[in-house]
């Protein structure tokens, strides 16, 4: 600064320079010396060598440009979704510890899906010999797909329906975890779609095959969620009409 301020001073007292520049001769008068790249004058009131930053012109100060809102294709959407409900059936239920509680969140799940006119679908592994579908299921489900192959994905009465209708976020709920839900939710990630499990509402014999599955299905792309998630995905925003009614049912989840 000390360098500069005689060879700068007559650069402030040049009152057609201060014009172009839009420094005002006040601004000038309170400063000795401008450094040739504009960024910093000396002040007459301090030492010559103590310099300070200043701003330029408001005139100079560009608008910032505001980042417009992206929502992302990932949230469920009700007119993309659809339930695949896989082998909750009479011989089967009992075995897993945690069976009826699967049963229960499964029907919590339909009870809002019911709200949002998101479709379902069942199927049932070998019934012959593993019975249908436990209550109430059997009864919403009265024409349950059966199947002999471990995957459902291979009953495509409701897949190819849905999948015309362009439902591409498939929510699975069901048993066994490791088995029949594992493959498929493979299946279903090979033909290109969004798979979310339910995490409450699917269940194994034992703990270890369980969390197993769920961390190979999550690795190959599988989305965990639950159903309280589910419902807010589905509503976006509280100003959705079945809010209330969601609420209530969430409500419900807490009281039960």
């Amino acid at each position: 600064c000390k360098g500069t301020r005689s060879a700068m001073r007559s650069t402030f007292t040049d009152r057609s320079h201060l014009s172009k520049t839009g420094w005002s001769t006040q601004d000038a008068s309170r400063a000795k010396a401008l450094r040739p790249n504009g960024q910093f004058i000396a002040s007459s009131q301090s030492n010559a060598r103590s310099c300070r930053p200043i701003l330029p012109p408001s005139s100079a100060v560009q608008r910032v440009t505001l980042m417009p809102h992206h929502a992302s294709t990932d949230v469920l959407q009700p007119h993309r979704s659809a339930i695949l409900i896989i082998d909750l059936q009479q011989k089967l239920v009992p075995v897993i510890p945690s069976g009826q509680d699967v049963v229960a969140w499964t029907q919590s799940l339909l009870q809002g899906a019911d709200l949002l006119d998101v479709p379902s679908a069942a199927t049932v592994q070998y019934p012959k010999g593993l019975g249908g579908l436990v209550d109430p299921l059997d009864q919403q489900f009265p024409s349950a797909q059966e199947k002999l192959d471990f995957s459902s994905a291979v009953c495509r009465t409701a897949l190819d329906r849905w999948h015309h209708e362009g439902r591409d976020q498939i929510l699975v709920c069901g048993i066994e975890t490791h088995i029949c839900v594992l493959q498929t939710v493979l299946d279903l990630l090979a033909e290109g779609k969004q798979v979310f499990i339910v995490s409450e509402a699917v269940a194994a014999r034992g703990g270890w095959e369980h969390e197993t599955a769920m961390a190979q299905m999550q690795q190959q792309g599988a989305i965990i969620t639950t159903v309280e998630s589910v419902f807010f995905q589905w509503l976006r925003s509280a100003s959705h009409p079945q809010f209330k009614a969601i609420s209530k049912l969430v409500k419900s989840f807490a009281d039960g």
